[in-house]
């Protein structure tokens, strides 16, 4: 399973997360954009769409991507 990211009504990546509950962290596995080179906007969309997501488990995020 992968959790997908949308920018507005977009695809923009998909990402395979590993939640890590006894330390308390979300894990980015792999993280896939659908354009070879991502804009600035859409790395954005994905750090945001990640930060929520791992607050709405009560995670932390482990990793940050790029």
């Amino acid at each position: 399973y992968f959790l997908p990211v949308l920018a507005v009504e977009r695809l923009v990546a998909r990402v395979d997360l590993k939640a890590e509950r006894s330390a308390g962290q979300l894990r980015v596995l792999s993280l896939h954009y659908e354009d070879e080179q991502p804009s600035a906007a859409n790395r954005r969309a994905v750090r945001g769409a990640l930060d929520r997501y791992a607050r709405s488990v009560g995670l932390g995020l482990a990793d940050r991507p790029t």
